[in-house]
């Protein structure tokens, strides 16, 4: 599977240059985290300018007339945490709106009860973290599959050799102990038959890891034939499966272009990694290979006090208390999974199809106008289009619909590689919403709702209602979306419609990757080929832009 990124928008800002604005109130404190903050006034507008950069340097500026979404929405909560020391939900974020009323609802509100996170000495075994066992237990209950792999190609610096990789991953290792460590299956006489074995999760020492790095001199070929043989060795290694019992769970390979030019072609198993963590990754590697070390962030804690500061969470019966009782409540009544039929005759079933298309200009025009009026993020109103497509699909009244958590809810583990990131499900049902406009907001209540609650796991909400683990489809619902931001730069490969093998199996049925750069949004469908044919999906475009026009027209 495919991951997404969901949060930050943009590099960290220091607390220091925070708390130095003019406008900030001359009373301080000591933050759970360790540093003076000041009140929050001058904060919270110098927090929101560097989530929003186009917002003036004002306290009235309006979250959702700039363009505000969920992500950015995420982001402002974990840096005003940071900066202030005082927690402000998702959802107020979308209530409060402006600089002034986020600073109003944070003066005088107490520091975040959980406090900070310790750095701490771990022993060289450990358990694995929430997020660790959710992505097990649901992706790979029983059997390592290749749909764990994380392919990736990163641009180097230009004239990087084999030796300076070397040194540069080598330092990561250091920083980034997620990326270390390996899992052996633990006895446990209490399992049921069939269920997961429990694993211990070891961390290996950089000095002891041998790092092999392959080299691939592409310079041999000509410039139109690199890209395909790229491309070739992106799924070759999609497709060979990374075994979790022998660090390091990742490999490397050079690729050398003319011109001195040079690409990573980066490849780990999700275990130890999550989207954001690979933009994260390419960025410390750049820093390193351009000497600009010492802008390395620094790094508060590491993967196993995250691992630790869990399990102390774990002993506190109301710490997930109330996470608990809100998905009870979403799953109240019986929820049956939803499978789309298998197409007979199909090779290869698993493997992934995807169809990529635009949305027109006119359409996002009308889109960002909704939001404006309606105080709505866009991802909101494409979400919306994209239900109702998906209730036509499955010819289904009741639907949950998934969607990835970033997980990166503190700022001790903002800029830490590792795996951060959660599974929510949205439950929608046909015909509850009179109006586009009402369902657009029903959806997004429930989206903030769900990521505020995101730390029981989607694997405790399948234990909860009895969903069982599967090793093929994926496990409670099949149906899923994710928003994907790209740099602007790459705002015009979205406005072609493209088909694409995506030369490696999937686990899911159907998942929407909202793409966004700039100004620019496609939305690229991906599935199993056993499932739908690309004329299918060619379908399934047309009806989730006739769904969202028909909607926009409502107002």
């Amino acid at each position: 599977m495919a991951h997404a990124v969901l949060i930050c928008s943009g590099a960290r800002v220091p607390a220091a240059r925070l708390l130095d604005h003019p406008l900030l109130d001359r009373l301080s404190i000591i933050t759970e985290h360790g540093h003076t903050a000041r009140y929050p006034d001058g904060t919270a507008v110098e927090v929101f300018r560097a989530v929003l950069p186009d917002a003036p340097d004002r306290a009235d500026s309006d979250f959702f007339q700039y363009g505000g979404t969920s992500l950015d929405a995420a982001d402002l909560s974990v840096r005003l945490l940071d900066a202030t020391g005082r927690r402000l939900e998702m959802s107020e974020v979308y209530t409060l709106r402006t600089p002034r009323a986020m600073a109003d609802a944070l003066r005088g509100r107490p520091l975040d009860s959980q406090g900070g996170i310790p750095r701490g000495t771990h022993p060289d075994r450990t358990g694995l973290s929430p997020q660790q066992r959710r992505y097990r237990n649901v992706y790979l209950p029983r059997v390592n599959r290749s749909w764990s792999n994380m392919p990736a190609l990163f641009a180097l610096p230009d004239a990087t050799d084999a030796p300076a990789l070397e040194r540069a991953l080598r330092t990561v290792l250091d920083r980034h102990e997620s990326l270390r460590a390996r899992f052996t299956e633990a006895a446990d006489p209490e399992a049921a038959p069939g269920a997961p074995c429990p694993l211990h999760q070891y961390f290996v020492d950089t000095a002891e890891l041998a790092l092999d790095i392959a080299t691939v001199d592409l310079r041999t070929l000509p410039d139109a034939e690199q890209s395909a043989r790229m491309e070739e060795l992106r799924i070759e290694g999609a497709n060979t499966p990374i075994g979790i019992d022998h660090a390091p769970l990742f490999r490397t390979t050079l690729l050398l272009h003319h011109g001195d030019r040079a690409t990573l072609l980066w490849n780990v198993h999700h275990m130890v990694s999550d989207g954001y963590s690979q933009r994260l990754l390419h960025q410390e590697l750049t820093l390193l290979l351009t000497g600009a070390e010492r802008e390395l962030p620094e790094l508060p804690i590491g993967y196993r006090d995250y691992i630790a500061w869990r399990e102390r969470l774990a002993t506190d019966p109301e710490a997930l208390a109330p996470h608990r009782r809100y998905w009870q409540q979403v799953f109240t009544e019986p929820y049956e999974r939803p499978l789309l039929p298998v197409r007979d005759g199909v090779a290869d079933a698993a493997r992934g199809i995807a169809h990529q298309f635009p949305v027109p200009d006119d359409l996002r025009a009308e889109v960002a106008a909704f939001c404006r009026d309606r105080g709505t993020t866009p991802f909101s109103v494409y979400f919306a289009a994209y239900t109702l497509m998906a209730h036509d699909l499955y010819r289904r009244e009741d639907l949950v619909i998934g969607t990835p958590a970033a997980g990166r809810t503190r700022p001790e583990f903002s800029n830490l590689v590792g795996n951060f990131i959660s599974l929510v499900g949205i439950r929608a049902r046909r015909g509850e919403a009179a109006t586009f406009a009402a369902l657009v907001r029903a959806l997004q209540d429930r989206t903030v709702l769900a990521m505020e609650h995101q730390d029981y796991q989607y694997d405790e909400v399948m234990a909860d209602i009895g969903a069982e683990p599967d090793d093929d489809r994926f496990p409670l619902t099949t149906v899923f979306i994710s928003l994907v931001e790209a740099p602007a730069d790459q705002a015009a490969a979205l406005r072609a419609p493209a088909h694409r093998d995506l030369g490696c199996e999937v686990k899911f049925d159907l998942m929407g990757y909202l793409r966004r750069a700039g100004e620019m949004v496609a939305l690229d469908l991906h599935t199993r080929q056993g499932l739908l044919s690309p004329e299918r999906l060619e379908t399934l475009a047309a009806s989730f832009l006739d769904h969202l026009r028909a909607g926009l027209k409502e107002n």
